[in-house]
């Protein structure tokens, strides 16, 4: 394996893309720490980071990262400040190059594994769910956290505890109330997903959905979920992870949303979730614990459900409105006409096909390269105008998209014509100065030889001519054009 660093990103080189996950999941482990297993399916994972070890919460994962092996990059970092930027890691395979086809029947097959997976982990949920006791006990969680009141109520239909392990378990929904995963929660807190289950947009109406026209509150967790339902008598959305709050609130609110308000953790991740929550849903309000309070479930350990309410039913909650954007989404496009560039059509495919791009990517540049070549051999008449034939193009693509790896394949010829005439033209500056020094010098002989008449020296001056003219300078675009790629900018 060998990697190189630059401005965040990375190339990672393997003989075959199946040997991606194990040398993608060493490289993480080295810079960041063990993601665990990995498959080149384009989905993201969280991981624990070395500060996640050292926070207050062990259960929380900042690291990220993901294999998508159609735009053959992967990507990790944290989502803690500081702790690791993300990183673009591009996949160069140095044997045989997968094509288009073999790249999406491995996504293909990656997402069956996945949705295999959650059925296999469903069906776990709904026996391990059917098995669970009423009996909460006294838990030590449910305790510690000052809800076990709460608890007890929901009990059958919110929680359920198994006796042998006294570990709580959360049964985690879809919006039309199937079970698709759970989360085990032990007594010291500790708390787990079943493997491979399904996460994203799952959560879990406390104690019941909301009445119609009601006003309801969304949280992290189960815990917190109990405190501010509890408190304030109206029903909470626990999303269960901080990740998961926007597209839980997104599956399960619906016409809702304008009743909703956040009962947002105070940390990063919390912020995070919450930004990106009003950013998908403007109408949400959201409401942070109130300075050094800590969680909603430290308010209410230390102040009482009294403090919770008041906190929640401020008449004015805060509304975290990131940057707007300055133009509206654009639509996705149509499919690139690669058909319409006639017997060039094969060539643009095989070199998408090739070097793993958008066969639009390649198309672009293909343009720019015939602009560049033709736009000095003529003009076109439009209407009786005469307009140039210069094409204004404006290719946008991320990092690792290799845009510039396909400018530089379709204009390695113009740069060879572009060196040919720079080199003759050297050549010609060259001797042209030879040459108007050897006439300065022969004038100045002339000019000197006092023994001439005047007659003389007109007559010598004539013979020798006027002086060689300087070559035409060139215009510099051409090289500026060429070297900088602007055949597609």
């Amino acid at each position: 394996m060998s990697l190189t660093i630059s401005d965040s990103v990375a190339t990672l080189s393997v003989q075959s893309i199946a040997e991606v996950p194990a040398q993608f999941r060493a490289l993480v482990k080295e810079r960041l720490a063990d993601p665990g297993d990995l498959e080149a399916d384009g989905v993201w994972r969280s991981f624990q980071t070395p500060l996640d070890l050292e926070s207050e919460k062990p259960n929380r994962k900042a690291g990220y990262c993901c294999i998508d092996p159609l735009r053959m990059i992967c990507v990790y970092g944290s989502h803690r400040p500081g702790e690791c930027p993300s990183t673009v890691v591009e996949i160069e395979v140095n044997g045989p190059q997968p094509s288009q086809a073999e790249r999406e029947e491995a996504a293909n097959q990656a997402r069956a594994q996945r949705t295999q997976a959650a059925q296999e982990a469903q069906q776990r949920a709904q026996d391990v769910w059917a098995r669970g006791e009423l009996d909460l006990a006294e838990h030590a969680y449910l305790q510690a956290r000052g809800v076990l009141e709460w608890a007890r109520p929901v009990a059958g239909r919110c929680v359920r505890r198994f006796a042998s392990s006294n570990t709580l378990i959360v049964p985690m929904m879809d919006a039309a109330g199937a079970l698709w995963n759970r989360q085990a929660i032990s007594a010291d807190g500790r708390k787990r997903f079943l493997p491979g289950g399904r996460i994203e947009g799952l959560a879990l109406w406390v104690p019941a959905p909301p009445a119609s026209g009601a006003r309801w509150h969304a949280a992290e967790g189960f815990a917190k979920a109990l405190a501010v339902s509890g408190a304030t008598g109206c029903s909470c959305l626990c999303t269960f992870t901080a990740g998961n709050l926007a597209a839980a609130i997104g599956a399960h609110a619906g016409a809702i949303l304008p009743l909703g308000i956040i009962a947002a953790d105070g940390d990063q991740a919390g912020r995070t979730a919450v930004a990106e929550a009003q950013a998908r849903f403007p109408a949400l309000g959201v409401v942070f614990p109130p300075d050094g309070a800590g969680d909603w479930n430290d308010l209410l350990l230390a102040q009482g459900p009294a403090a919770v309410k008041a906190a929640l039913t401020a008449p004015a909650p805060i509304r975290i409105e990131g940057p707007q954007p300055l133009m509206r989404p654009v639509e996705s496009g149509e499919e690139y006409p690669v058909d319409r560039l006639g017997e060039f059509a094969p060539m643009i495919r095989r070199i998408a096909e090739v070097s793993a791009v958008d066969p639009a990517l390649v198309g672009q540049s293909f343009l720019g390269a015939v602009s560049v070549a033709t736009q000095g051999l003529g003009d076109l008449l439009i209407d009786g105008r005469c307009c140039p034939s210069s094409l204004y193009l404006l290719t946008v693509a991320g990092s690792g998209e290799r845009k510039t790896t396909i400018d530089r394949l379709l204009l390695a010829e113009h740069r060879r014509w572009q060196k040919e005439r720079l080199d003759g033209r050297d050549a010609a500056v060259l001797d042209s100065q030879f040459s108007r020094e050897a006439h300065a010098v022969a004038k100045a002989g002339i000019l000197r030889d006092a023994k001439r008449s005047a007659g003389d020296a007109k007559a010598a001056l004539q013979a020798l001519g006027p002086e060689p003219p300087t070559p035409r300078p060139r215009c510099c675009c051409w090289r500026m054009f060429l070297w900088k790629g602007w055949s597609s900018c």
